[in-house]
């Protein structure tokens, strides 16, 4: 074959004799000429000869081969006239294909007409099946997966005796190969409250491995750059729809995975549209609040019911107000505190749709206060009365238990609490029963109140609006009545109408026409009977809108930016899809209606500095901090025991100090080896210093006089100054320093000399430091080598000894 193209290209002065080498050559018969309609004559015929000559030779004899192609080039430029000779444009020889992708390209001659012109095509290297020709030389193809690398063929051109070759290389490359995708399933079934993982994992067959990742929805790139893709349907998305991923390696072929997409409906809940805010109300006065329906919405038009329940948050030092709820028909609330109650109430409201879904509300805090303060004209001083949890200089145990306590002797007076309570409610699904207690004699003293809450269990019933037991759905299947189906001929479960519509896949003729007709703000949708309107449909309010969003009569697309509680968020932009977390009483942070940090508002009370719990950043309980500071007493009284443990340890550790050092005085040896450690050396020094202080304010003077510190110094200067001194002569002068100093006879002995050491009145630590350095200095009475060094060190060592003693 290389033989066969190196021949091809050696022909370029004679073309005619390329067609004949093509036409003889190894693949003829996978060559395409002109349908087998060329006519030869006899110039072909001499032609024909000499290549199958020229064939038959081995290659060992490309030199007459060679001849050969030089006598034929004579005759062919002989019968080809240079004025009709005809030349392929060759610009652009070699092309790059993509498998399964559909090639074309039309090749002309060189500033000439192609008319009479005929072009044929031969394999040189490899094969691609399905090319086609035309006689315009348009060349199509539709590459193979199977046929990748590399095809080398000839295109042949001839027009009368003249003719022309070009060598075309094709390189064919397949795209990444898919090589695990999830879901395995094609077909995916979803409801549009559903979020759902696609992924793939690719190989790429180019030489540089990158990958890149697009995800298209409906042909619409919704995605790109993971090989993971998220699909959050969210309320408008549903229906049949085609997902795509698509993997594009570095020659940019791609390779796609598909998924048809069937998202069903589902019967929506009701939607809270923002936080519904606390109140404050005042001891034995009732208050009408707010109407629910300005925060609870049904996106699908229907009724609403609202109830309440009542919510004891676990907050230490909290008093819980007992407060009644009465919601009206059209979603009104109106709160009752009772007699004389006061303090904290939450609530939670719900509201629930014609399908018994429910939506519950954010936490709502009740603070009912006392009598609201009576500030005089004249004065700033508030008027004081009995209740105000305030025990002044006119009230008393016996006029004003409430504020001043119960008397601690003798009969009861005053007002006595009798309370009479309702019966238990049933047990609620949290496992929890609550009753009122009301005091018959109205005295205002909760202290006394019995529990109002205790725990039990919850035994589920077919009618509470819950799932348990063997329920199949909330209060249905299993031991209830069978749960609503898309089949059971009843209009229900949200139905638009008997078993189509709603959740079901069934569409009703109401509302699905295709028409703009009855009360709908837009083409089957809006209005008081059709579901709400997708984005750019027209609208009359936000409640004809998914996305709760009618701007200039116009329904806008939900979003996490548009201030609205809707695509299944968990608060106004936060939650569900959104990135944006909602606040909450545990976030750190002071946000929704929070007085402060993750308290106040909803969640438990801020502290304060007379709540009598150590909160914030008080040191002690209501002081410290940003509180008044502490006082010594509250200090002492917290930390007492502390304080008793803290003296304890440290007297015995001066007790243990103390009576080590006179252990060391006992045992010179082990006083010598602390000696000789340079840091235990520093540390018995700098003690001595200290208990150097102490001695000076009580009057101590040195244990030497500065004389005779000077008449000292001056004797080991005399010895120091002389050109050499034995260790015998700087022995006897530490000897006679030593007993001069410690009144001591000049031929003392070591028990002599501890027992004078055990009495002199000095420093304890300077007393360890004498019998170690007494100890250490009998090495100079040995008959052995002492380095001049080391003699200089027992002079410093003895200056500094005598100059500690002398001072006060």
């Amino acid at each position: 074959m290389r033989d066969e193209r190196r021949a091809l290209e050696t022909f370029n002065a004679a073309p005619h004799c390329r067609y004949i080498f093509i036409l003889l050559s190894s693949r003829v018969e996978e060559s395409k000429l002109f349908g087998g309609k060329v006519k030869r004559g006899r110039l072909a015929e001499v032609n024909l000869s000499l290549i199958r000559l020229g064939l038959a030779l081995k290659l060992s004899h490309l030199l007459i081969a060679v001849l050969l192609i030089i006598l034929f080039s004579a005759f062919s430029l002989a019968a080809c006239d240079p004025a009709q000779a005809i030349t392929i444009d060759k610009s652009l020889t070699k092309f790059y294909l993509h498998a399964d992708t559909r090639f074309k390209h039309d090749f002309n001659l060189t500033g000439q007409p192609e008319t009479g012109v005929q072009y044929a095509y031969s394999f040189i290297q490899g094969y691609l099946s399905g090319l086609q020709l035309s006689q315009g030389g348009i060349l199509e193809l539709l590459p193979n997966p199977a046929e990748t690398g590399t095809t080398i063929l000839a295109l042949i051109a001839v027009k009368g005796e003249c003719a022309d070759t070009a060598i075309l290389t094709f390189q064919v490359s397949s795209g990444p190969m898919i090589t695990q995708f999830s879901p395995s399933n094609y077909y995916v079934d979803m409801n549009l409250t559903q979020n759902m993982t696609f992924s793939i994992t690719a190989e790429s067959n180019a030489q540089d491995k990158t990958l890149t990742y697009e995800w298209l929805l409906d042909g619409q790139k919704v995605s790109e750059g993971f090989p993971e893709f998220v699909l959050a349907t969210g309320y408008t998305l549903h229906g049949d729809h085609e997902l795509t991923g698509r993997v594009i390696d570095s020659q940019g072929l791609f390779t796609d995975q598909d998924w048809t997409l069937h998202i069903r409906k589902v019967d929506l809940s009701p939607v809270q549209l923002k936080e519904i805010p606390g109140v404050t109300l005042y001891k034995n006065t009732l208050m009408g609040a707010y109407n629910l329906r300005d925060y609870f919405y049904d996106p699908e038009y229907g009724s609403m019911s609202f109830y309440y329940k009542k919510v004891l948050p676990q907050y230490s030092n909290i008093t819980y107000a007992n407060v009644s709820v009465n919601i009206d028909s059209i979603g009104y609330i109106t709160y009752y505190p009772e007699t004389n109650s006061t303090g904290y109430a939450y609530f939670i409201f719900s509201a629930t749709d014609d399908q018994d879904l429910t939506t519950e509300s954010n936490i709502v805090r009740v603070d009912v206060l006392n009598e609201q303060p009576v500030y005089q004209i004249n004065s700033t001083q508030k008027s004081y009365f009995c209740g105000d949890y305030s025990c002044n200089a006119e009230e008393n145990c016996t006029t004003c238990p409430f504020d001043c306590g119960f008397c601690d002797k003798g009969d009861i007076q005053g007002c006595l609490s009798q309370w009479n309570c309702t019966e238990w409610i049933p047990c609620t699904p949290e496992g929890k029963q609550n009753r009122s207690c009301n005091d018959i004699h109205n005295c205002g003293d909760d202290r006394s109140m019995p529990d109002t809450e205790r725990e039990c269990e919850y035994i589920g019933n077919c009618t509470d609006g819950l799932q348990t037991g063997f329920e199949e759905g909330v209060d249905c299947g299993g031991p209830c009545e069978p749960c609503p189906t898309c089949y059971d001929g009843i209009m229900n479960q949200g139905e638009g109408g008997v078993d189509c519509g709603g959740p079901c896949e069934k569409r009703c003729e109401q509302c699905e026409n295709g028409k703009k007709d009855g009360n709908e703000t837009d083409v089957d949708c809006g209005g008081p009977s059709c579901p709400p309107c997708d984005g750019d449909k027209a609208c009359l309010k936000r409640t004809d809108c998914i996305s709760l969003n009618c701007t200039y009569l116009v329904c806008g697309f939900a979003s996490c930016f548009d201030l609205i509680r809707n695509q299944g968020e968990g608060g106004v932009d936060c939650g569900g899809p959104c990135e944006a977390v909602c606040s909450n009483c545990s976030d750190g942070l002071k946000n929704g209606n929070e007085l402060g940090v993750d308290c106040g508002g909803p969640c438990k009370p801020c502290p304060n500095c007379g709540d009598g719990v150590k909160n914030g950043d008080e040191w002690l309980v209501d002081c410290g901090g940003s509180c008044p500071r502490c006082s010594m007493s509250e200090i002492f009284s917290t930390y007492f025991f502390w304080f008793i443990g803290f003296f304890a340890v440290l007297a015995a550790a001066f007790i243990f100090v103390i009576g080590y050092f006179f252990y060391l005085l006992y045992s010179p040896e082990e006083a010598e080896r602390l000696y000789g450690n340079n840091v235990i050396f520093v540390l018995l020094t700098e003690l001595h210093h200290f208990s150097r202080v102490c001695r000076r304010l009580i009057g101590r003077r040195g244990f030497i006089s500065k004389e005779d510190y000077a008449f000292y110094k001056d004797q080991i200067m005399s010895l120091v100054s002389k050109e050499a001194f034995s260790n015998n002569d700087l022995y006897e002068l530490i000897i006679k320093v030593l007993s001069d100093m410690l009144s001591l006879p000049a031929d003392f002995d070591d028990a002599m000399f501890y027992r004078r050491i055990r009495s002199v009145k000095v420093s304890p630590f300077i007393k360890v430091l004498l019998v170690g350095f007494y100890r250490r200095s009998t090495i100079l009475s040995r008959d052995i080598f002492i380095p001049t060094e080391e003699q200089e060190d027992f002079v410093t060592e003895l200056k500094f000894l005598l100059l500690e003693l002398s001072k006060a």
